[in-house]
Order: structure tokens, then C-alpha cells, then sequence
């Protein structure tokens, strides 16, 4: 960011009242490079006369350069107060991109005082503040109202303004940049509507002592005015608010005011204008859509503007699904493993990665332990899309990148071969998720991975699938290249529609989310509530390091380094998401699903009796696998901002921090998340409603047993499982052989106990075969004639 220096500097005010006496103060903080005001100038909410000129050096101030002290003078040039300093690490930023100054005001907001650089924003007491002592007997007797002026080129950034007065008292105002100043100087109203001037009006302190604290991003000030409450002003808009700011279709709300020192008052929003001469007031009002109500005041010696914001929600939740590649069960910092008594066990795993926001999210939401996925990708996420198991939809296997790279899982040592799966994809005929909400009224955006069939097929396309927008989404399944200077990768694997970014420094995790925050604005603006299928690319190979916290694993090797980068990445980005439906308003209207699309692929041992730390203990196996590794992933469902008054998080009220241990599939997102639309009469014949477990309410929901098929050769012989209960049974078609684990006793799969227990894996066994046969499942075929290989029951006759 471009970085300049600050100065303070007297304003005068005699021009404009010579006769009166001298009733203003002025500091214009300012870059030492950038032009100063000249005594002609004019700026502010109250004109200046005159500007003194003192400048600090330096791009970013340490101890000693960020602490100085000036003599301020008023508006006649005499001393009036003395502005010191006491931060202890400040910055100071000059808008270098923006065009040369055109008018005294864009000087005074051109530059700008960070506190506290470090960027931890701990409290305002960490950061030292600026403090003005020994004002005039003149001032404090009559009183005077401060200005700070805090615009900067941040888009929607809030910050909080403190004032520390001699009697101890600390008055607090908020202001919301509302980005790049645009000439207008709008006094801080309303909590979240757009401002630039926080006001402390009739003050009568001697000393009073300023800080600047901010909720994410830097605190900053412009510059700073004391005007003599008995000095001509514009109008005074003392209070402009509004009664219910978040509202459904059709509701009515309120706007009130206040002002002093005003002739006529307008109040402007959704194109139309009321007029009133009242100095303090309201409206009733029933807004149609969301947007900004402006009050402008005028008078005899100005103009002042405040504006609030008014939300016209959707009348029906938004919508996030989070979805994660190749994310296991224990790549994060958030366990998702407990003992029998519910107590979390951690792992070194779940010390190894950072996932701060994941966990922040499970501590607000509920975590799901025991959640199934395809062992791939593209099964997952067209079971997630379909509300289908694969051995339904029967897209049992990673889709190809192109229509000429045909699939080919076959070794010559084979006596079983796979069958004619659909590696083209979903296509026209398949019922889908975003289709289906789409014709509900919701806005559906699509960002990041699709890889639901091959490059020129129906299913490579996102806006084939029911989708408004489509970012970046295509029939690839990884990036070429995670890095913008590399242009995202090329050829086959080049991620498309980021062009934009080629030839940054960029890292493509962080640039899906920026392309991300543009979308979500116009669907809120919009009005109508929004779908947002958020399929990340990492945490996938290939292993491009996040240089941003490459520091924090230096001492991994490599490619294990690369990989905890991805990760921590990937949750800071989970952590924007969230930050924008907060920032967008939207947050306590927007249920927020997240998961991965199948088990770890990481680059570390894979289960070797039980080494320290292997690919996803405690879990066995990896990606592709037949084993938990390979299928269980992590799942957390919540709310983006909880809040037991919001209506919609009344009829779902998930309890904060709750625990699920029963089964759950992927594929339990569809009628899941048609339930919250309000959607009905869609068939799901696999997947199961989990509003239930939403609300809190005791009881298995859902059948607690789950099918997997899987009739490939992909690091196991093609497999099928059978999960009942903590019962767990799987067949090897290669070689027909059963196993059979107890999941309650045995979560790393170590112990077969099938040779023990023929008579259970005769009941399983046929429940398995049922429920494949039931769902229209392909068998592998032999190698030699041809037929369908059906599992073989351990008694040796057929199933």
C-alpha cells in the first residue's frame, strides 16, 4: 500500500466572522510529500480560513518518530492547545493512485494516520492515541464540538473513534468508510450507514485524549476540528436513526431526526423525496428494496447529510455451501474425533494446522463427526447436487478433463474389470440443486471447482447446472497453478475467467474470494435471497505454497509445508466469507454449510501401523480409499451470525457448539437445503433432512446406515461398504474377501473381525447387496465374460 506522512495544522476561521472572535481549531493530518493546504483554502464541515503546516517523516513511524508535539493555533494565530502524541507504532498512508488533488477538501483526505501498524487492534489502550491538553479558558467555558475525520480508500471499513475527557468519561462514535472520498463530508448517525466525520458535540474539557480502534483492517484519522459551539455552523444533525433497519418484504419501519440550526430538512431514498421543516421528527415508511435514506439539512451557513442504511432481507434464507477438496477428517485445528463420554481428542494433526476460523464457526454452529463423501471428487459433488448416492447417479469416479481422455482404471493382473460408468457427467436430464433453487427465486452463484464432466460436455458448465453465475468453474478437477504470475496454470488445467489477476503475485484461494465479494454484493443488492456454492480448488495438488504462511511450517519439509499453507489459506478465506455476509448485512439471514467433497489427500504416510502422524489418524486410508480415511470428512453447519431474534434462525435454532455423532452423507445437503428454501415436492431418494439436528431436537433422524460403492481400481481394489450403526462391512471384489470392523472400539480399522463374526457379515453382507440393487448400483464385470460380479456371502453362495 502506498505509505505517506501526516501533519498538523491550525485552522482559521477569521475570514469568515472577522468581527466574532477567534472560535476554531484545526489539524489537518496529511503526508509530509503531499501538497499542503494553502491559508486560502477551504475544507471540512467547517470552512477554514487558514492552515499551519507541520509535517512528520518517515514511512512507517517507530516509537520515536510516531511521538511529537505541536502548538495548535485558533483561527487568529494565537496558541490555543498543544496535540502530542503517544503511539507507540503508527503508519502513515498516502492515496498515491488516487488523480492529483483538485480542491482543498480531497488535500485534507488524501493522506492518513494508522494507528498501531502492527495490526492487532488488541484494544485502543494498546495503541497510544493523539492528545490535545491545555485548551483555552474561551473554549471550555463556552464548549465546542470535535470533528475527526476518518475517510480513507478502504471500502466498508468500520472503525470506532474514543475520547477520553479529563474527568475520565470515554465517548465513542463509529464511523463506516464508505471508500475513496468523493467530496461529500457525512457525520457518523447511524452505526452502519456510510460517514466520514464522527462529531463530539459541547464538550467542556480541558484535555481530552483520542484513540482509534477498529474491527478488522487499520484505525485511521484524516484530521481533526474544534468549533466553539457559539461559532456559525451548518446545520447541526444531532440524531438521525431508523427503528428496524432489517426487514422482510412488506414490513414497515420508521425514520427519526433531530437537527438543529436547520431552515429545511429532505429526506431521499428509493427515488422518491420528503420534505419537512420540522427540527425533529419522523416517517413511517414501508421500503421495497434495501438501500440508503439520506437526510440533508440547510441553513443559513450550510449544509449538513446523514444516512442510514435499510435492509429488505429475502423472504427466505441465503444459502452457502462451503465445500473444501481433499480436506480430511483431520486437517484442522477443530477435532472432530470424541471419545465414547463426547469428549474431544485431539491429534497432532489438529496441532499441525491452523483453522482458526473453522473453529471459531464450530463453536457456533454444529459439528457433524461421522459424515460420509465419495472417496473422489466428482461423486461427491454430484451426490451433493442430486441429492443421489453414486451408486444411483452412477458418476462412481473422477470425471476427465476432456472428452478425449476417456477413464482407464485397468491393470493387466485384473480378474475384474470396471463398468460403463457415466464419465461424461451430469447432463440435461439430471434434477439439480442450483436448477432447482433458481426457479425458486434464488440468486445461484457458483465459484471455484465444478468438475462434473469433461471440457465441452453439458456438466463442465456451471450455468448448465442452474447457476447465474459461474466464477471461474469449468471440467477441470485441479488448477494447473495456484499462483496469478503463473497465470493460474495452462493449457488443460488452466483455471478459466481470472484473467484479471495474470501476472500478479496473487494466490488463486484469495482471488476466488475477492471475485467472490463482487458477486455477493450485486445478488444483496438485488433483493432476492442467494445461493453461493463456494467449491474451493485447494485444498488439492498441486502442492503450490501460500507464500503468506509458508513461516508458520518451517519446520515441515517441503511439500508437507506447502500443504499446511494450503490449508491455513483456505480457512482465512472461509473467515472472509463470513466477514463479507457480515459486512453485507446479510449474515443473520444466510445458513452456512461447510464440508469437503472426500477424505485427505495429503502428503504423509498413509496408515503405517499407526506412525505418529500418518496421512488422517486416527483415522486408516486416504483419498480413494476404501477405508475412513478415504470417506469420512468434516462438517460444520450454522448460521453466518447467530441471533436467537432473527425469524429465520427462530424456526432453525442451532444450538451454539453442539455435537452430531450419527451418519450423514454429502448427499443429505439437498433435501436439507431445499427444506430451508421452501421447496417442495422434489423427490430425494437417498438423501435425508437434517433440519431436525439443526434445531437441537434428541433422536436419530436419519436411518443410521449408510452404502458406498465404489467399482474402481484406485489405490484399493474396487470395493463396496456397508456402514450400520458402529458396525462397518466392506468388500474387495478383486479378491472377494469381506472385512469387518467395530467403529465404536476400532476408529483406525485395525482389527478384522470378519472370520469371527461370519453370521453378521451374512446379515450385512445382504442388507449391502439389497441396498445396491435397490439403487440400480454397476457392478465390476469379470475379465473374461463379461457379467457383473455381485459380492460373494461367506458361506460361498452367491449374495
Amino acid at each position: 500500500m502506498p505509505v505517506a506522512l501526516f501533519i498538523v495544522a491550525a485552522v482559521f476561521l477569521a475570514a469568515l466572522v472577522p468581527s466574532a472572535a477567534a472560535a476554531t481549531i484545526g489539524v489537518a493530518l496529511r503526508a509530509q510529500d503531499q501538497p499542503a493546504l494553502e491559508p486560502t483554502d477551504v475544507a471540512g464541515l467547517v470552512p477554514a480560513a487558514g492552515w499551519n503546516d507541520v509535517a512528520l517523516p518517515g514511512w512507517e513511524l517507530d516509537a520515536r518518530q510516531a511521538r511529537f508535539t505541536a502548538t495548535l493555533r485558533d483561527d487568529a494565530g494565537a496558541p490555543a492547545a498543544t496535540l502530542s502524541s503517544t503511539l507507540r507504532s503508527a503508519g502513515v498512508y498516502a492515496d498515491r493512485q488516487a488523480p492529483p488533488p483538485t480542491s482543498p477538501d480531497q488535500v485534507l483526505m488524501r493522506s492518513w494516520l494508522s494507528f498501531d501498524i502492527s495490526g492487532d487492534f488488541v484494544s485502543p489502550d494498546d495503541t497510544g492515541g493523539l492528545v490535545i491538553d491545555g485548551l483555552r479558558d474561551d473554549f471550555v467555558s463556552v464548549g465546542y464540538d470535535l470533528l475527526v475525520y476518518v475517510d480513507g480508500p478502504t471500502t466498508d471499513r468500520a472503525q470506532d473513534v474514543i475520547l477520553t475527557l479529563d474527568d475520565g468519561r470515554r465517548l465513542r462514535g463509529r464511523a463506516w468508510d464508505h471508500g475513496r472520498f468523493d467530496g461529500r463530508f457525512v457525520v457518523a448517525s447511524d452505526r452502519l450507514a456510510p460517514s466520514n466525520v464522527v462529531a463530539f458535540r459541547d464538550l467542556h474539557s480541558r484535555t481530552v485524549t483520542l484513540q482509534v480502534d477498529a474491527e478488522t483492517q487499520r484505525g485511521a484519522i484524516n484530521g481533526l476540528q474544534l468549533v466553539r459551539v457559539d461559532h456559525p455552523q451548518p446545520p447541526l444533525i444531532r440524531r438521525f436513526t431508523v427503528a428496524d433497519r432489517d426487514l422482510r418484504p412488506g414490513e414497515a419501519t420508521s425514520l427519526s431526526w433531530d437537527v438543529r440550526g436547520a431552515g429545511r430538512i429532505t429526506i431521499e431514498g428509493e427515488g422518491r423525496t420528503r420534505k419537512s421543516r420540522q427540527a425533529s421528527g419522523s416517517l413511517e415508511l414501508v421500503p421495497t428494496a434495501s438501500g440508503t435514506w439520506t437526510l440533508t439539512a440547510r441553513g443559513d451557513h450550510g449544509t449538513a447529510t446523514a444516512s442510514v442504511e435499510i435492509r429488505v432481507g429475502p423472504d427466505r434464507p441465503n444459502v452457502v455451501v462451503f465445500l473444501v477438496d481433499d480436506m480430511g477428517f483431520a486437517d484442522t485445528s477443530e477435532p472432530f474425533w470424541l471419545d465414547e463420554d463426547g469428549t474431544e481428542l485431539r491429534t497432532d494433526l489438529n496441532d499441525r494446522y491452523r483453522t482458526p476460523s473453522l473453529e471459531a464457526f464450530a463453536d457456533q454452529g454444529v459439528k457433524f463427526t461421522d459424515t460420509y463423501a465419495m472417496p473422489v471428487c466428482s461423486p461427491a459433488r454430484a451426490s451433493l447436487l442430486t441429492g443421489q448416492i453414486s451408486a444411483r447417479h452412477h458418476i462412481t469416479l473422477w470425471t476427465p478433463p476432456s472428452l478425449n481422455q476417456a477413464p482407464d482404471d485397468i491393470r493387466k493382473d485384473q480378474h475384474a474389470l470396471p463398468p460403463r460408468w457415466r464419465w461424461e457427467g451430469l447432463d440435461e436430464h439430471d434434477v439439480v440443486l442450483p436448477r432447482l433453487l433458481q426457479q425458486a427465486g434464488y440468486t445461484t452463484i457458483h465459484v471455484g471447482k465444478g468438475h462434473l464432466g469433461p471440457q465441452g460436455t453439458f456438466g463442465a458448465r456451471p450455468e448448465n447446472l442452474g447457476f447465474d453465475v459461474n466464477i471461474a468453474g469449468s471440467g477441470i478437477g485441479m488448477p494447473g497453478s495456484y499462483y496469478a504470475s503463473a497465470g493460474f496454470g495452462r493449457d488443460l488445467f488452466h483455471v478459466p475467467g481470472l484473467d484479471r489477476w495474470h501476472g500478479t503475485d496473487a494466490y488463486l484461494t484469495d482471488v476466488l474470494t475477492d471475485a467472490t465479494a463482487d458477486a455477493l454484493r450485486a445478488a444483496v443488492d438485488e433483493g432476492a435471497p442467494f445461493f453461493l456454492y463456494m467449491s474451493e480448488y485447494a485444498v488439492h495438488s498441486p502442492r503450490d505454497a501460500d507464500p503468506k504462511y509458508l513461516s508458520h511450517y518451517a519446520d515441515l519439509p517441503a511439500e508437507e509445508a506447502a500443504f499446511a499453507t494450503q490449508v491455513e489459506g483456505m480457512d482465512a478465506n472461509f473467515g472472509r466469507i463470513l466477514a463479507l455476509l457480515e459486512e453485507l448485512g446479510v449474515a443473520r439471514d444466510t445458513l452456512v454449510f461447510f464440508l469437503s467433497d472426500n477424505g485427505s489427500d495429503s502428503p504423509l504416510p498413509n496408515w503405517n501401523k499407526r506412525p505418529r502422524v500418518s496421512n488422517c489418524a486416527p483415522l486408516r486410508g486416504k483419498k480413494s480409499m476404501r477405508y475412513e480415511g478415504g470417506t469420512r470428512v468434516p462438517m460444520v453447519i450454522g448460521w453466518a451470525h447467530p441471533d436467537d431474534r432473527a425469524p429465520f434462525q427462530q424456526a432453525l435454532p442451532i444450538p451454539p457448539g453442539s455435537v452430531v455423532r450419527d451418519i450423514v452423507g454429502i448427499h443429505d445437503l439437498f433435501p436439507t437445503i431445499l427444506g430451508v428454501a421452501g421447496v417442495q415436492g422434489v423427490d430425494s431418494p437417498d438423501g435425508v433432512d437434517l433440519a431436525p439436528y439443526l434445531r437441537g431436537e434428541p433422536g436419530h433422524h436419519r436411518p443410521q446406515e449408510m452404502v458406498m460403492h465404489f467399482p474402481h481400481w484406485r489405490r484399493n481394489p474396487a470395493w463396496s461398504w456397508l456402514r450400520q450403526g458402529d458396525w462397518k462391512l466392506i468388500y474387495d471384489y478383486e479378491h472377494d474377501r469381506w472385512e469387518l470392523f467395530d467403529l465404536a472400539s476400532d476408529i483406525s480399522e485395525s482389527r478384522n473381525l470378519a472370520a469371527d463374526r461370519p453370521d453378521l457379515v451374512h446379515r450385512l453382507g445382504t442388507r449391502m447387496v439389497e441396498l445396491l440393487d435397490e439403487a440400480g448400483a454397476q457392478y465390476p464385470v469379470d475379465a473374461d465374460s463379461g457379467q457383473p460380479l455381485r459380492p460373494v456371502l461367506p458361506d460361498g453362495g452367491p449374495s
